[in-house]
């Protein structure tokens, strides 16, 4: 990603270069008239883009050097770059809390369900005494 010229039909535009999630390599800048960008010129390029141009093989902008950056008073990247960056990862849900449950007494229900099987048969046995 950088600022540079490039030269359209019948124009040229002071441009930055970036990627588009969706459209791929492109560059969005505005016209400048003369050999050199009028303070106006930079200030659409850097606040109001008013071209876009998706770059293919072989069209693609003349990058600037550090000197020329400085002199126009380009900044590192202008502020509408935000739009086209992908949005960020979505924040992965928490874990669900682990619940401990108190250990089950198997000894105690098994003594228990023993005692009650127990309790039956004995009165299914006074039962059918009765009963005969």
């Amino acid at each position: 990603m950088s600022w540079g010229f490039i030269r359209l039909p019948d124009q040229r535009a002071l441009v930055f270069s970036y990627v588009d999630p969706k459209a791929g390599p492109s560059a969005k800048g505005a016209r400048v008239l003369g050999d050199v960008p009028s303070p106006e010129e930079v200030q659409a390029a850097v606040m109001r883009p008013n071209i876009t141009v998706r770059l293919e093989k072989g069209l693609t902008p003349r990058p600037l050097n550090d000197e020329t950056l400085a002199e126009l008073g380009l900044p590192e990247e202008p502020a509408w770059l935000e739009l086209f960056r992908p949005p960020p990862p979505k924040p992965k849900p928490a874990p669900a809390p682990v619940v401990e449950e108190p250990p089950v007494d198997t000894g105690t229900a098994l003594r228990l369900a023993l005692i009650v099987v127990g309790v039956l048969t004995a009165l299914a046995f006074v039962a059918f005494e009765l009963l005969n």
